[in-house]
């Protein structure tokens, strides 16, 4: 998973692309996290426990979250009925 801090002009499909032509499969993000700010400590150093802690499950983040599908071979966005297909394995990861 990636986080990233962006306005809403981000274009899923051209930075899919950028990715997929730089980067390995096994090196892409499976997810985007799409937040506002990043939570940094009094030195400046990002806050990642609590990103670690919510894992990828919708329910719990009120952030934007989008799933690399490779059914379709881009950034879709993560809803609950999709994070059941992944946790259930119809989704392969």
């Amino acid at each position: 998973m990636a986080a990233i801090v962006c306005d809403e002009d981000l274009n899923l499909a051209g930075l899919h692309s950028y990715l997929a032509a730089r980067l390995a499969d096994y090196a892409r993000p499976l997810f985007l996290r799409i937040r506002s700010e990043i939570d940094t400590t009094a030195t400046f150093k990002q806050r990642k426990v609590a990103l670690v802690k919510d894992g990828f499950d919708p329910g719990n983040i009120s952030d934007a979250l989008f799933f690399d599908d490779p059914r379709v071979r881009a950034y879709v966005r993560l809803d609950s009925a999709l994070y059941h297909e992944i946790v259930s394995g119809e989704v392969r990861l």
